[in-house]
């Protein structure tokens, strides 16, 4: 929600306790809240929720390589870039690449304070 109003989803999914991962993704549905910190705060939310209260080892994600902005904004987060899937989704009878990200608990223990202080700079914390 922003300002009262539904905006888009979150996803966490395939747990596994076994090896301590899971996955993410989100998406922002509603173009009138883009550039208003919406995906920063539900970035933070969800690292949080999986380090902080899942006790998670690793977040990982998979976005379109055109999506450069979200590639980008998982990567000032601390995200790594762990792979290139080529030509792994077809969209319009297109093929497109996936980009493959992951943080680590220890990356994200090491990087949180700088993120909450940028982000309660912002009036989002």
């Amino acid at each position: 929600m922003c300002d009262g109003v539904d905006v888009g989803l979150v996803n966490v999914y395939d747990l596994d306790q076994q090896n301590q991962r899971c996955y993410w993704a989100f998406y922002v549905a509603d173009p009138n809240v883009r550039g208003k910190g919406v995906g920063s705060f539900v970035e933070y939310s969800v690292l949080h929720y999986v380090f902080d209260e899942l006790g998670l080892n690793k977040l990982c994600c998979e976005v379109l390589d055109f999506n450069e902005a979200v590639v980008n904004m998982h990567k000032r987060f601390g995200f790594q870039q762990e792979g290139l899937y080529r030509e792994h989704i077809i969209k319009g009878g297109q093929a497109f690449d996936v980009v493959a990200l992951a943080m680590l608990r220890n990356e994200w223990e090491s990087r949180k304070p700088q993120i909450e202080e940028r982000l309660r700079r912002k009036g989002l914390l």
